[in-house]
């Protein structure tokens, strides 16, 4: 009876990870990597050869279904609630968009986890007063209540970026809400 029943564990983990995978959109200039089994998405700039990772996430974000077509992978995902992602790649643009049910309760999403500075050579690009860059390891910069989708205490405009310090590879994150289209 135990050999049967941990012959049935070890099947189920086998499937499990059969059925997991990584999810792939592409062009000239960027290829976007979805894992569904971390939910963490990796961008390389075909242009540069830069490889951007994220940091694994602190929320448990669990992926319930991936789709693709085309350009454009569609996840829906589940954590404190439902909600889905969106990624659709034109050219060297990279567009995410989470949605969930306009009734959903939520105080907060940590999710796309950030991307990795893989050495010192990276600096921020930051929307706080007039803005600025910062080495990416600066850690003393006080950035008020660091809200980035409201205006007052925080980033004064919805956007940040990273840049390498030979400014040959960095990208742009803009973050768009519903309280922005008012």
């Amino acid at each position: 009876m135990k050999r049967i029943l941990l012959a049935l564990i070890c099947l189920a983990m086998l499937a499990g990870r059969a059925s997991a995978k990584d999810w792939a959109l592409g062009n000239d200039d960027l290829k976007v990597i979805f894992d569904d089994r971390t939910a963490l998405i990796a961008v390389s700039d075909l242009r540069t050869g830069k490889v951007w990772t994220q940091n694994p996430l602190e929320a448990d974000i669990q992926v319930r279904k991936v789709t693709v077509k085309d350009n454009v992978l569609t996840v829906a995902m589940q954590g404190d609630f439902r909600f889905n992602m969106t990624m659709t790649l034109d050219g060297a643009t990279l567009d995410i968009v989470l949605s969930a049910d306009k009734d959903a309760q939520m105080d907060e999403l940590a999710y796309p986890a950030p991307f990795k500075t893989s050495d010192r050579n990276h600096y921020l690009l930051l929307t706080d007063g007039a803005g600025l860059m910062l080495p990416a390891w600066d850690s003393d910069y006080e950035f008020g209540e660091g809200m980035a989708y409201f205006c007052g205490g925080g980033l004064c405009m919805p956007w940040m970026g990273m840049l390498t310090e030979d400014r040959q590879a960095g990208y742009m994150a803009v973050l768009d809400t519903p309280y922005d289209a008012r």
